[in-house]
């Protein structure tokens, strides 16, 4: 399997980088660690995304996600537009709430999550929207290639256009929010429950913002990130209190509170007991 980076292409610090025809790779099936659209300016195709196959003509939108595998199986008359595009820029470290925009920015890419989830890879425009999605994409293949002054804000600024066309078309009358966070990131926090995890971290895990990933986790888990954290962390805490001889504080450390009121009053809440209690109660059976 052949894995990309952004890297390889671009030679600056670009969010977003372009360019039209043939890559030079396809149509060797690859995988890479940015998010990849590509809008097909004329010809047919057949696109594999994950082992199915979508066919695709001109006008049609296709999404790739980060680690996802794919490339085009057989074409006629193909020419296409690739746009990669960083997970950094639906970041909320890039996105904040100085002002309208951004908190407008953050919210749209909010959404954006949800719909990508739902394994919607591809999207064909009414003929309206499609003379106008080809304009758009024309317009940042222009500043991105001639690279003026303020480029990067337009190019950014028609990605948000671009996006919100795709959503409206997705969503055809009917939101199809199905986005489930992958198992990698609960096995994660499983194994890493006693450190210091941070929510920018685990957010990044997933090329969500901590935002999203927050409600996300809540309906994929039925429970808040924090609840879950402090729920391994007692359990933990709890067979340490019955199974040795570790001083309250020594097990209060090794679970991952730094702070031995914290735990106490953590352990209380879940328990109905004092650590020492617990362990005085079990210990008696």
């Amino acid at each position: 399997m052949v894995k990309f980076s952004l890297k390889d292409f671009r030679k600056s610090d670009e969010n977003v980088y372009i360019f039209t025809d043939h890559l030079p790779f396809d149509p060797v099936l690859h995988t890479h660690d940015f998010i990849e659209l590509v809008y097909a300016l004329s010809g047919t195709g057949v696109h594999e995304i994950n082992g199915v196959e979508y066919e695709v003509k001109k006008g049609d939108l296709l999404f790739i996600d980060v680690g996802q595998t794919h490339r085009f199986t057989s074409t006629k008359g193909r020419l296409y537009v690739n746009i990669m595009i960083h997970p950094r820029f639906i970041s909320s470290e890039l996105v904040g709430h100085d002002n309208v925009m951004d908190f407008l920015s953050l919210s749209l890419f909010d959404e954006f999550q949800g719909y990508v989830a739902a394994g919607r890879p591809v999207v064909s425009f009414q003929k309206g929207d499609s003379a106008e999605v080809e304009f758009i994409v024309k317009r940042m293949i222009h500043e991105f290639e001639r690279k003026q002054i303020g480029y990067r804000a337009i190019i950014n600024s028609y990605m948000r256009v671009l996006f919100a066309k795709m959503f409206r078309e997705m969503d055809n009358g009917e939101r199809r929010d199905a986005a489930a966070l992958p198992p990698e990131v609960i096995q994660y926090i499983d194994e890493h429950y006693f450190e210091k995890l941070s929510l920018q971290k685990l957010a990044e895990k997933t090329y969500y913002n901590p935002s999203y990933f927050c409600r996300l986790f809540k309906r994929t888990y039925g429970k808040s990130l924090t609840r879950y954290i402090q729920e391994k962390r007692i359990q933990e805490a709890s067979r340490l209190l019955i199974d040795t001889d570790l001083p309250v504080e020594e097990i209060c450390h090794k679970v991952g509170y730094a702070d031995k009121g914290t735990f106490y009053h953590v352990f209380k809440a879940q328990q109905s007991l004092t650590p020492k209690a617990f362990r005085m109660k079990h210990q008696k059976k």
